[in-house]
């Protein structure tokens, strides 16, 4: 080898060298993202259940404008109506053992992996309006025990009425899961029909000496969506304990069972009522309010009786657990 190409040599060595060490100096910028927890913790303690006073009076006030023509339902006219129900809740404290609970609804692509797996009924795929079954959209036309054979396939349960209110409201008794104020893009939540519809379906009630308005609700898509919304699509969605979706878009399957009576006769630890009550006909209840509902059925302590066997558009769920 002669000079001049040992030379050469050399200097394309020294060339790759200086490329390679300014490329290592350059360096590279790593993004490292940490994903949240599919469930939140819930420490045990002490909170305020039901419906204070002051907030009854705020509920009523709300009933009556987002009812409009239907707003007969919120007089003590009509006392067996769910609606006078949740305003003579009352309030008391209840003690509850620390728990974890779904950070999001249950989706149509997780109760759909359950279908495969064997585990759970085929029903709310197949039954029902399909129209409302998404893999992106919380899951619907569950039954009740639809919804609990889901938990139960993952070792979790349906939350007690109790833990979902201590999850939606926190320990401050909350409104809304965020707080007590309103927030346009909180909760997604439906409106009563407009008053025309009201009134082609209105029909007078001699008992009651007036003209009766059918509740009758439509979508809303003044909150971002006219239907359900993939969970944690609302950028204020999200509650104190980082749950979402606990105020409106699809209501919620709890264990217990309903009562026209509310908390009476349940203790005040860790209460959950397992007996069906006679003057519910078996009757489950769902919480949260949804895309198809007035936005005060969405409020933390309102409370619906739905027959455990139905298969609503509306009504969906998300699981619980105990923590040691």
């Amino acid at each position: 080898m002669n000079s001049r190409v040992a030379f050469a040599c050399l200097a394309s060595l020294a060339l790759s060298v200086a490329a390679y060490g300014s490329e290592r100096r350059a360096g590279r910028i790593a993004t490292v993202v940490h994903e949240p927890s599919d469930m939140v913790v819930v420490s045990a303690g002490t909170f305020a259940m039901g419906t204070a006073a002051e907030e009854a009076e705020n509920l009523l006030a709300a009933c009556r404008e987002e009812l409009g023509s239907a707003n007969f339902f919120c007089t003590e006219e009509f006392p067996g109506n769910y609606i006078i129900k949740n305003l003579s809740l009352g309030e008391r404290a209840v003690h509850l053992d620390a728990f974890a609970i779904d950070r999001s609804e249950v989706t149509g692509a997780q109760f759909r992996a359950c279908v495969t797996a064997g585990h759970c009924n085929v029903g709310p795929l197949v039954e029902g309006d399909r129209r409302y079954i998404r893999d992106d959209w919380p899951i619907v036309n569950v039954t009740w025990q639809d919804a609990a054979d889901y938990c139960t396939w993952l070792g979790k349960r349906l939350p007690t009425e109790a833990e979902w209110e201590k999850a939606a409201r926190g320990t401050r008794g909350f409104r809304w899961p965020w707080g007590n104020h309103d927030r346009k893009d909180g909760s997604n939540h439906g409106k009563a029909e407009s008053a025309a519809m009201q009134y082609t379906h209105a029909v007078v009630r001699p008992q009651f000496r007036r003209a009766y308005f059918p509740r009758e609700y439509a979508p809303d898509d003044s909150d971002g969506y006219n239907y359900a919304a993939p969970p944690r699509a609302l950028r204020w969605g999200e509650g104190i304990y980082g749950t979402y979706d606990m105020a409106g878009n699809v209501a919620e399957w709890v264990q217990d069972y309903y009562s026209e009576d509310g908390y009476k006769r349940l203790p005040a630890v860790n209460p959950v009522r397992e007996v069906p009550d006679d003057s519910a006909l078996g009757a489950r209840i769902v919480r949260g309010g949804s895309w198809a509902e007035p936005k005060f059925f969405s409020r933390t302590y309102y409370r619906l009786p739905a027959a455990p066997q139905d298969r609503s558009s509306w009504i969906g769920f998300r699981c619980a657990k105990r923590v040691d």
